[in-house]
């Protein structure tokens, strides 16, 4: 059976696949068959480096939507595992990002099989009620991280990008399609993990532009009455600017005393 391995690190391999492992550019490549998968997964490793796993696409029977989900997200959890020792980082998110993603995985699961067996129910969207802050899970040491593509900055390994792009891939599987026309649902389960390994949304998982909040109407009628002003205090006597008394030669304000003169010169009668 002739088996064609692409981009391996760069390079190229065209070799046959017996069963066994055939040592091929330093690399071993060996068939794996994932629990509950009807077809043969090709992965290359080479001594030394972990993270040299290559997924090869067979002309094999085709997988449900099910088991490619879980396989593409067990391969990132795969270049998640990998990144562990090498990264600080990682150590603290990796319980709570490990089950978070498992939990994605269950969820889609649930979501096709009820569509499936025609257990779909589609309740009546009401008014979100206010939301309470959630206390951390058990499994978690802070708050989880909410930056664009942080999981594939944490963990850009190679499992990791190849799990992105078969979840790319998927995205555009008119089954997938399909599934988001009949269940709207599917959308809460791929936006979180498109965010996280920094993927573009297609249009079929962008939400709608939120309603403006409506402006209060405006007033009519009267005019609003102006704004009461608090009485002011009265001003202490010590406060108030002494009057200067009239220059030479300026007529008197009318009831002014006469200035008496201090200087030199006769007496006045």
């Amino acid at each position: 059976m002739q088996r064609i391995l692409a981009l391996a690190q760069g390079r190229s391999i065209a070799m046959s696949i017996t069963g066994r492992p055939i040592p091929t550019l330093g690399y071993t490549v060996t068939i794996e068959n994932p629990p509950g998968s009807r077809e043969e997964i090709l992965l290359a490793t080479r001594p030394g480096c972990g993270d040299a796993w290559l997924v090869i696409a067979a002309a094999t029977q085709a997988q449900s939507l099910t088991e490619r989900f879980a396989f593409a997200v067990e391969l990132v959890l795969r270049g998640f595992a990998v990144s562990l020792p090498r990264n600080r980082e990682v150590a603290p998110l990796a319980l709570g990002t490990w089950n978070r993603l498992k939990r994605l995985v269950a969820r889609f699961s649930a979501l096709v099989a009820a569509v499936e067996a025609g257990r779909l129910f589609i309740a009546c969207r009401k008014q979100a009620a206010p939301r309470t802050p959630r206390p951390l899970a058990r499994d978690s040491h802070g708050p989880a991280p909410k930056a664009y593509g942080w999981l594939l900055t944490l963990a850009p390994e190679l499992n990791t990008r190849i799990g992105r792009a078969q979840i790319e891939t998927l995205l555009a599987d008119p089954a997938l399609l399909a599934l988001l026309a009949q269940a709207p649902q599917a959308g809460r389960i791929l936006r979180p993990l498109c965010h996280m390994l920094r993927i573009e949304r297609p249009d079929c998982l962008r939400l709608p532009p939120r309603p403006r909040r409506p402006r209060p109407p405006a007033a009519t009628g009267e005019p609003n009455p102006a704004p009461t002003t608090r009485p002011g205090r009265p001003k202490p006597s010590w406060l108030g600017w002494p009057k200067s008394p009239p220059l030479p030669g300026m007529a008197r304000a009318p009831g002014t005393p006469p200035t008496r003169r201090t200087g030199t010169g006769p007496p006045e009668d």
